[in-house]
């Protein structure tokens, strides 16, 4: 997932942009709570 947002999460999710989200849709992202 690191790796998908250049290891700086935080920036990708201030500064993504369309073509960003769209590598994202066919990836298997888990998430625990």
């Amino acid at each position: 997932m690191l790796e998908v947002m250049g290891n700086s999460p935080y920036d990708f999710v201030l500064n993504h942009s369309e073509k960003d989200l769209e590598i994202l849709q066919n990836k298997s992202i888990h998430r625990t709570f």
